[in-house]
């Protein structure tokens, strides 16, 4: 049984705290340097990455 959803990477700034959530891009993995952190500058880093279920309908 397979499974759907999204594939959701999270970065986390070091410095303040501050986590991102975003869809995942190929070469993404745990450690990685991402993006700026927009509130202090700093380097990011991806903290997890997982999969987010997809919207079940009723």
């Amino acid at each position: 049984m397979g499974s759907t959803g999204i594939l959701i990477t999270v970065e986390e700034c070091p410095k303040c705290g501050i986590k991102l959530k975003r869809s995942f891009q190929d070469g993404d993995y745990v450690g990685k340097e991402g993006g700026i952190c927009d509130f202090c500058g700093s380097k990011m880093y991806v903290k997890m990455i997982y999969l987010e279920p997809a919207p079940t309908r009723r």
